[in-house]
């Protein structure tokens, strides 16, 4: 045999083997799953930019903003698969722009002065409570958290507007906020093992008012060097049975409807959700009627375009945490 022909041969038998592992990969099932290990440590971060337009008397006024958390998680103990993990918050940066004015807070530059909207955020850095994931990203337990409140809560300089600082942080405060801070990022695996365009679902209710009901669907796109790619699409829409809300003189219902699409990379050995990035536009209108003038009624259009990125890399110090702002 010649060597041109001997190379070419074999050259064609490493592209044949590649295509077959390739393949067999492609159509192989796999079951996504969080696999946790004593001593493991990640750091997340996740940014929330939200753009709100809505029509008050005719004027358009719109409100921007970006906030963003950065929290270690330090595995503790694993049992069955489940983790105890220490949650520490180590960066928090917010972003507003609208009718009243500007806010600008970045944890990671020092500042002579923290704005009063950013004064909860801020106490929320270098605290820390526990929580139990599942391999499914579920929260089974939360610890700490009164704890927690405490120190944040004498962190906070007295006055009428500490309860209002306290309340604009209540997500971090509470258990079920927590929860669902958590979950909405990471409670996304499927309980069945899944091949390519297998595809799986949840309905999720939001817990304040008024009440969003959302429909996420994740479908397994594509398997390539150990990551997997899942596409999200969502639908959400108002709950019809929310009904009217109280709002000191005025009584509102929210009619809102809209869609979601996101790409979510995982790496399939561990679970690790690598990069997440989720879109979200929902409009409909807001109805506000006066309680002493049961026929002042005014409705308002509203748009809402939210974007949620999301990044979980082994524990390494990054070199900036900022928002770039």
């Amino acid at each position: 045999m010649k060597a041109g022909e001997f190379t070419v041969r074999f050259l064609a038998g490493v592209v044949t083997v590649f295509m077959v592992i390739s393949y067999a990969e492609a159509e192989e099932k796999i079951q996504y799953r969080l696999k946790f290990k004593e001593g493991q440590s990640y750091y997340i971060k996740r940014i929330f930019e939200q753009k709100v337009a809505q029509l008050v008397n005719g004027q358009e006024e719109i409100t921007e903003q970006k906030t963003g958390f950065g929290y270690d998680f330090e595995v503790r103990e694993v049992e069955d698969g489940n983790a105890w993990i220490n949650c520490t918050y180590k960066w928090v940066g917010i972003k507003q722009k609208g009718t009243k004015g500007e806010v600008l807070y970045d944890s990671s530059q020092k500042q002579s002065r923290v704005p009063l909207a950013a004064q909860g955020l801020a106490a929320l850095v270098g605290e820390s409570f526990y929580l139990k994931m599942t391999p499914l990203g579920e929260i089974e337990d939360i610890r700490g958290l009164d704890v927690m409140y405490s120190y944040i809560k004498s962190k906070i300089a007295g006055g009428a507007a500490k309860g209002l600082i306290l309340s604009s942080i209540e997500q971090h405060l509470s258990e079920a906020g927590v929860k669902k801070f958590v979950e909405d990022s990471m409670a996304m695996y499927p309980e069945e093992s899944v091949g390519l365009s297998d595809s799986w679902s949840k309905e999720i209710v939001t817990l304040k008012l008024p009440r969003v009901v959302t429909k996420k669907k994740w479908t397994l796109k594509d398997r390539k060097d150990g990551i997997g790619i899942i596409e999200l699409n969502s639908i959400a829409k108002s709950d019809p049975n929310t009904g009217l809300l109280d709002s000191g003189g005025t009584a509102r219902r929210y009619e809102m409807l809209g869609e979601g699409h996101g790409l979510i990379k995982i790496k399939e050995s561990t679970g690790q959700i690598i990069h997440s990035e989720f879109t979200q536009d929902i409009s409909g209108t807001v109805t506000v009627q006066n309680k002493a003038e049961i026929d002042n009624v005014v409705s308002m259009p509203v748009k809402i375009y939210s974007t949620i990125t999301f990044t979980m890399s082994e524990r390494q110090k990054e070199a900036s945490p900022r928002l770039n702002l």
